[in-house]
């Protein structure tokens, strides 16, 4: 498998991870922001979805130009405040990682090495180590998504019984 394909593989199984982990949590815990301890509300799993579909867009299109666009700050944190359905946020993020994935797997394979700019430091990066960021996003945002359905969980099992289940503890 050539490298293209290898990114486009993996942008398609990762952004597969993050809509599994969403797809178990039930609808009203979807949009749920959990608080912790008296703080803000957190960001629901909608929202994170959100900001993955925007990051993704924004990712596929600075591999078609083969340079660095910038970013509009206001639709990403547009999309870190809306709320929408399982369907539609699973839509916009399947839409997103498809138009990443076509333009990982159009790129070149000798141009995964030429070196552009990371966006949020300005420090010199392959278009290789560019798209890992992008990669690396869903599968935190996975670990987010699974970190707000342990908070519900607590909420059914404050004794500490969550814990129990999860581990196979009886």
């Amino acid at each position: 498998m050539m490298l293209s394909e290898a990114n486009a593989a993996r942008v398609r199984s990762f952004t597969q991870g993050l809509a599994l982990s969403c797809a178990k949590m039930p609808p009203a815990r979807f949009r749920w922001q959990p608080q912790v301890d008296g703080g803000p509300p957190g960001r629901s799993a909608s929202q994170q979805l959100g900001e993955c579909a925007v990051m993704n867009a924004w990712a596929a299109s600075c591999l078609r130009e083969r340079r660095l666009l910038s970013l509009d700050i206001s639709e990403l944190a547009n999309a870190r405040l809306v709320n929408q359905d399982f369907e539609a946020a699973l839509a916009r993020l399947n839409a997103s990682a498809l138009e990443l994935a076509t333009e990982s797997a159009a790129l070149l394979e000798n141009e995964w090495s030429r070196r552009t700019q990371f966006p949020f430091t300005q420090a010199a990066c392959t278009w290789s180590e560019f798209l890992d960021f992008f990669i690396w996003n869903m599968a935190y945002h996975t670990g987010q998504v699974n970190y707000i359905q342990t908070l519900y969980s607590a909420e059914r099992f404050p004794d500490g019984e969550t814990y129990r289940l999860l581990h196979g503890q009886e």
